[in-house]
């Protein structure tokens, strides 16, 4: 459900006329219908979704199609909805069009009227100062990311099943986990077992897959973190898989490093305190908290457990990584914080909430968790070590 009164308090504050929705990954939520056609960006300027909120009056939908949903398929916020073109290719035309007009309707044609600049192209403005010359247009983008941020236990749900579908076919890989198969061949395994459950491939990847993918080299160039790599026992370091999966749109993010045969101490010392990790930074967090609250308080926390060296437990040599990222139907949404980078960059208005999903992600043991009143709850069920799996022809 869309917290209608968030957007009434936000318009208070801003002293705006109306807010309005226009990137496709936010009207998708507002809308509560997911569908790749809804998401096709490429096609936006042909059939666009617009949702609008007028200050002081009923929320509606100027749609992409001239389809009108069954009622029982529409939010029960929505009280009217304007059908797009029935024919054509002219939609954001007419769409612009029909906002502009029931604004004036509304008497919210004049002041400020708040849009999510992130995405609008300048086509689109410019339309929109032509149509409605007596408003002007500022940047509310940080109230839709905040409306995403909080998941619907509709919304929640999927994301619980896709990580179900996750954990089961990460076990099927396990399974086959052995000397002789290539990295590229378990990634295979892993996308038909994702697919055979119902549920839809994102990526499966190790920590350094491709080095192609770098305009420098990689900072760890070694043979066993490319997808062509035959698993050998006692290789001397983990591979680390990590996996997205998608369930009604809805993406799951996790990571595990696996190891074949008798792992060395050193690989198992450093995933206890990967794990050790994960519950430092879990339990800082707390409802209300910005990106750069979070940051700070990780890095005191961190530091405390760890010493002044903690950040080098994290990722591989040269690549400190560790982040807390939301996750929504985009793998990393906001509010993110990432550790190695400055607190100044990180985003002070948008914030973590009860029911806010992310993943904690230091280096290569991810999981996703949930924020409840008294913090962080897992989502995933697996154990948060190192998978040793017995030698194996």
């Amino acid at each position: 459900m869309v917290n209608l009164q968030l957007i009434a308090d936000y318009m208070q504050k801003h002293d705006l006329a109306a807010v309005v929705a226009i990137d496709p990954w936010n009207t998708t939520i507002l809308k509560n219908f997911y569908s790749y056609i809804h998401l096709n960006t490429v096609d936006w300027a042909n059939h666009p979704t617009i949702v609008a909120f007028p200050r002081g009056d009923e929320p509606f939908i100027v749609d992409f199609m001239s389809w009108d949903p069954p009622t029982e398929m529409r939010p029960a916020w929505i009280k009217e909805y304007y059908p797009g073109t029935r024919i054509g290719m002219c939609g954001l035309g007419k769409n612009l069009a029909d906002l502009a007009e029931a604004l004036k309707q509304r008497g919210a044609h004049k002041g400020a009227i708040g849009l999510d600049l992130q995405f609008l192209p300048v086509t689109a403005m410019q339309a929109l100062q032509s149509l409605l010359p007596d408003a002007t247009f500022v940047d509310a983008t940080n109230l839709f990311l905040q409306i995403r941020a909080v998941k619907s236990e509709k919304e929640i749900g999927f994301i619980k099943k896709a990580i179900a579908i996750q954990e089961e076919a990460l076990g099927k890989v396990i399974e086959a986990y052995r000397e002789g198969v290539t990295i590229q061949g378990l990634s295979r395994l892993f996308i038909t077992e994702v697919v055979n459950r119902g549920g839809d491939f994102r990526w499966a990847i190790n920590r350094g897959v491709a080095t192609r993918w770098y305009d420098q080299p990689c900072p760890w160039p070694d043979p066993r973190f490319s997808d062509d790599y035959t698993i050998t026992a006692n290789a001397g370091a983990e591979i680390c898989f990590d996996t997205g999966v998608a369930y009604e749109g809805w993406i799951t993010d996790m990571a595990r490093g696996i190891y074949l045969a008798d792992p060395p101490p050193d690989v198992v010392n450093r995933h206890k305190v990967l794990a050790r990790a994960h519950e430092v930074m879990r339990t800082v967090i707390q409802p209300g908290m910005t990106a750069r609250q979070l940051w700070v308080a990780c890095h005191k926390a961190l530091r405390a457990e760890f010493g002044n060296s903690y950040m080098s437990n994290f990722g591989r040599p040269g690549m400190p990584f560790c982040v807390i990222h939301s996750i929504g139907l985009f793998c990393h949404e906001r509010p993110w914080v990432s550790l190695p980078e400055p607190a100044e960059l990180h985003d002070d208005e948008v914030t973590f909430e009860v029911n806010s999903v992310f993943a904690i992600e230091p280096g290569c043991l991810e999981d996703m968790y949930v924020l409840a009143e008294n913090g962080p709850v897992r989502l995933n069920t697996l154990p948060q070590e190192l998978i040793v799996v017995p030698f194996r022809q």
